[in-house]
């Protein structure tokens, strides 16, 4: 139903046709989201199956409410969508878009018979319709699986302990139900306890309704409670928070289970999902594309490695087939053509993307010509975003929302400049112009940390996080997203579309600094470093999605940015040994090691110097039996050197002579190596050090030019 007019106008529509279906409502009272008046919960939508849905094109990111909500409707469902009058509308760039793909669909034949459309002063339709003719399905209806959750059933009868299951697809496809129907035949050839853990519990409803439907009432089943059924005394299905499963307690009820179902898989941490897989025996994960679960696509690209890493045998499985809704629904049509959730890159071929790595050149995009009637240079710049093989590390850290589409389109200072050739985009930067807090009070109060100012990320993080006042007066560029087309990887186009965008950039007037934030992998760090960035800040949390802390860089353009990223420096680098030992326990050494070639000032050199009686500690330590917690302060200093300035690690346990001489040899061993940077990284991030022993043996394998003992005339102290 299509509210086009007034805000207040489409609201007051909304509460008295609500009030009226509810009272006409037969069985169960209707399940109703109202996302007009405010952000709904990731809870009262994922996972969900929803009657009515209200969404409204006047509140600012509704991409992310229509993206998230729509797709919860279940068959059947009406949506309620309040938009500006189309003629206002048009006036965003957003808005055009959105009014030819609706004007297209109520064109459409087939599809208008399901829309009713209504405008400011038109009377009012007949909106009890809709909701009369949702189909209606009988809760005792014997579920049955399609063919692809039939192969679901057969892939989770195989899953072992060394080979768990990752289910994925849209919306709407059967994940959760096919999961419940699975753990119902578990429960009946093995029995035993099924745990099932998601971001949300109400996520969850259908998988136990699948279940107990499954199994029919003739098993024997029992519903103790909406998360929780038992089979006779073959087994149980029973829910545990995520929180739960972190504690002692949960991890004894892990490895004790038969079988753990992660359902929503996307929308938990990356590093909580690892030490799942690591604790529990057999297990299976259910996941949704496109991003409005947890990281979607993303998830693919950023968390499965990581759990690949764990578990070399885990095993993907696809489904495609609609389960939820009929073939060809219009609705998810029109959520997938407005979202550009299908947009791709190009087709290139071999021998011309080769031609075109040589010849590209770069353009800056006018936003205009992408919302005209020809929406295929805007579906396939957007499918670099999604599918571009520099955003996976990019884009693994920052998910692109649905509202990020209405960011780079609409909002002011946004630059768009793609690497072209031969009418084919290879390459896409997006940059945003970032303005000074103007106001001192504002200013103070994100500093405080009693605001947030939009579209302001630079100024808040290192207001806000870093705890620089001066921060806000500047104006920044911040580079937002930076991405290849796939086909492209390895011609060194990367680095020059970089290289590129950076020399556009730096053109800009009245700018600063460059700033950019991303995932604190080592790669990223040293090719922004490469380009004369400074590390400025890291987050103390990681990003649940990735696993990853936030590093944020600045190339500073004026002497008073310049003077503020000295500033950020040498603060980071004063807290440093303290914070990896705290919030960055968990910090790469990859990480670490291109993190500190970014401290050039020698004042940060001098923070980190040892001291003749630091030398001393570290020595005697190593040589001696001194206690560890008596020489950890210069041994810490001694480990963030090591990670400064890699030296080469000998190989072969050190003689008598070479303590007296120090520690000369020159030679490594991988291996050895490997395990002295593990305890060296482990004492600086605080990890007990469960072996002295085997510490001193490390310590010992430092080179010689860097660890003297303080002598006093020729006899040792």
């Amino acid at each position: 139903v299509l509210l086009a007019g007034p805000g207040a106008w489409s609201q007051s529509v909304v509460s008295e046709a609500l009030d009226r279906w509810r009272s006409m409502a037969e069985g169960p009272g209707l399940r109703v989201l109202r996302a007009d008046v405010r952000e709904p919960s990731a809870k009262a939508w994922m996972g969900q199956e929803l009657d009515v849905v209200v969404l409204s094109a006047h509140r600012r990111r509704f991409l992310d409410s229509f993206g998230a909500v729509c797709g919860a409707l279940r068959g059947g469902g009406v949506l309620l969508l309040e938009t500006p009058a189309f003629e206002d509308w048009k006036r965003q760039r957003l808005g055009v878009r959105w009014c030819r793909l609706l004007e297209k669909v109520q064109l459409d034949p087939a599809v208008s018979p399901w829309i009713t459309v209504c405008g400011d002063g038109q009377a009012i339709p007949d909106l009890v319709r809709p909701l009369q003719e949702r189909r209606k399905r009988p809760v005792d209806e014997e579920l049955k699986p399609n063919q692809e959750q039939r192969k679901l059933l057969e892939a989770v009868l195989q899953v072992t302990g060394s080979g768990p299951l990752c289910v994925y697809g849209r919306r709407g496809r059967g994940k959760s139900a096919g999961l419940g129907m699975a753990a119902a035949v578990l429960l009946q050839r093995t029995g035993g306890t099924i745990l099932v853990t998601s971001p949300s519990q109400p996520a969850t409803r259908k998988l136990f309704e699948a279940a107990e439907r499954y199994l029919g009432s003739e098993s024997g089943v029992k519903r103790l409670g909406p998360y929780s059924l038992r089979l006779g005394k073959r087994g149980s299905l029973e829910f545990v928070n995520p929180s739960e499963l972190s504690k002692p307690e949960g991890q004894h009820r892990l490895k004790q289970a038969h079988f753990l179902i992660v359902d929503e898989a996307a929308g938990l941490p990356v590093n909580f999902l690892v030490e799942l897989l690591k604790s529990a025996g057999r297990v299976a994960l259910a996941t949704t594309l496109d991003g409005y679960e947890g990281s979607g696509n993303g998830f693919l690209v950023r968390c499965l490695p990581r759990l690949r890493a764990v578990k070399p045998g885990l095993q993907l499985l696809e489904l495609s087939s609609s389960f939820r809704w009929a073939a060809g629904c219009p609705l998810e049509a029109l959520s997938r053509s407005a979202l550009l959730l299908d947009a791709a890159p190009a087709e290139l071929g071999a021998e011309w993307a080769v031609q075109a790595a040589q010849c590209a050149r770069m353009e800056r995009m006018d936003r205009n010509s992408l919302v005209g009637g020809d929406e295929r240079p805007l579906r396939e710049l957007y499918g670099l975003l999604r599918h571009g093989h520099l955003s996976a590390p990019i884009g693994g850290h920052y998910k692109t929302k649905p509202s990020d589409l209405e960011t780079f389109l609409d909002a002011k200072g946004v630059i768009w400049l793609a690497m072209r050739h031969e009418g084919q985009n290879l390459g896409l930067t997006i940059a945003g112009l970032e303005e000074p807090i103007e106001e001192p009070s504002t200013a103070r109060e994100l500093w405080l940390r009693q605001r947030q100012v939009p579209q302001k990320l630079t100024a808040q993080t290192l207001a806000r996080e870093a705890g620089f006042l001066e921060a806000a007066e500047l104006r920044y560029v911040r580079m937002m997203r930076w991405c290849l087309h796939p086909q492209l990887k390895g011609l060194g186009l990367g680095k020059r579309l970089l290289v590129e965008s950076l020399a556009q950039l730096k053109g800009l007037e009245g700018v600063d600094a460059i700033a950019a934030h991303f995932g604190a992998t080592a790669w990223l760090i040293k090719l922004w470093l490469s380009q004369g960035a400074k590390v400025v800040w890291l987050s103390h949390s990681c990003d649940p999605s990735s696993g990853q802390h936030s590093v944020s860089v600045l190339i500073p353009l004026s002497e008073r940015a310049e003077r503020l990223t000295q500033r950020l420096q040498l603060r980071l680098a004063a807290q440093l040994l303290e914070l990896l030992s705290g919030p960055l326990h968990d910090l790469e050494a990859d990480a670490l090691r291109e993190l500190l070639k970014s401290f050039k000032a020698p004042q940060a050199a001098e923070l980190w110097r040892l001291s003749a009686e630091d030398h001393s500690d570290v020595w005697s330590f190593a040589w001696g039996a001194r206690n560890l917690s008596n020489c950890r302060h210069a041994l810490l200093k001694a480990a963030l050197d090591f990670f400064r300035r890699p030296p080469p690690i000998p190989s072969g346990p050190p003689s008598s002579s070479d303590a007296k001489q120090g520690w000369g040899m020159q030679t490594a061993d991988s291996k050895e190596s490997s395990k002295d940077e593990e305890l060296l990284l482990d004492l600086l991030q605080g990890r007990t050090i469960r072996s002295e022993e085997r510490l001193r043996y490390a310590v010992r394998r430092l080179p010689q030019a860097e660890f003297q003992p303080h002598q006093r005339g020729s006899e040792m102290v």
